[in-house]
């Protein structure tokens, strides 16, 4: 094709009007006009698979120049709150009470949230404050729970889940429910969510304060774990407590020099703060 400016093909060619004669100037024009004015009228209306839109300042600069939906409007997370972070990164012994723990506010659960029939889907008007990977992560949770473990995110804060976690079969924690509480920090996946045990257990692995000591929390983290990839690796240390890499180091110690003692311990503190 001819001319100066003209974009290349969105037409079928045999569908096309037969250029005119070269001399006539102006029905050249005519065409040409008529042609970028099509152009822009199909590019306006496109969206990708991304879900970005089209906008074109010009025939030549709309492919170029995609505007992403997700930027036309910026909306602000709500704050975290300031009764929660701090206790993952509290350096003193002192024992929490689980009462003083749970975050300020009194949080409604979304209706459904584990169930495995009508897979809910979260609100739209907190959802739109969250990334796509946390999105799909929580809508994943809900609609495929995993066995044996709950997340429910809190409905004034999505990146604030309320976790549940059976112990497993045949270990100490046997017929107990340990509460836990997860956030999702601003820079997640690119670091590991913060988690931490609420109900009071004694593990190796696991200090008064309900930190947990987790490879895949610290130096195995990797973008590519998810939440509940993290869950799983719980559920299975408190099936396999490991006293060589302790957090509690009087807990890992007796364990090592008498184990029968300390499962014993183990089952009796589940039975007083993990069964209800």
């Amino acid at each position: 094709m001819h001319g100066t400016g003209e974009v290349l093909g969105t037409e079928r060619a045999d569908l096309r009007p037969s250029p005119p004669p070269k001399s006539d100037a102006r029905a050249r024009l005519e065409l040409r006009r008529q042609r970028s004015n099509d152009q822009r009228s199909t590019i306006k209306d496109q969206r990708s698979k991304t879900g970005e839109s089209i906008h074109p300042y010009s025939v030549t600069t709309s492919i170029c120049e995609p505007q992403s939906c997700n930027n036309l409007s910026s909306v602000a997370p709500p704050p975290p709150s300031p009764n929660f972070l701090h206790r993952f990164d509290a350096l003193n012994s002192e024992i929490l009470r689980i009462e003083a723990a749970v975050p300020l506010g009194i949080h409604r659960h979304l209706p459904g949230l584990t169930s495995q029939t009508n897979s809910p889907r979260l609100p739209l008007d907190t959802m739109a404050a969250l990334p796509k990977r946390i999105i799909k992560e929580t809508e994943r949770l809900m609609a495929e729970p995993v066995p044996g473990i709950s997340a429910v995110p809190h409905e004034d804060n999505l990146r604030y889940f309320d976790v549940s976690i059976h112990g497993p079969s045949q270990s100490p924690y046997e017929g107990g429910i340990f509460k836990l509480e997860l956030f999702l920090p601003d820079d997640y996946p690119m670091c590991p969510p913060k988690i931490r045990f609420l109900t009071k257990i004694y593990h190796p692995n696991i200090d008064k304060l309900g930190r947990i000591c987790l490879d895949v929390l610290k130096s195995n983290w990797s973008p590519a774990l998810q939440i509940r990839t993290i869950l799983l690796s719980i559920q299975a240390l408190l099936g396999a407590p490991n006293p060589d890499d302790p957090l509690a180091p009087e807990v890992a110690k007796r364990w090592k020099e008498d184990e029968p003692a300390a499962i014993a311990t183990a089952k009796e503190w589940t039975r007083t703060h993990a069964i209800n």
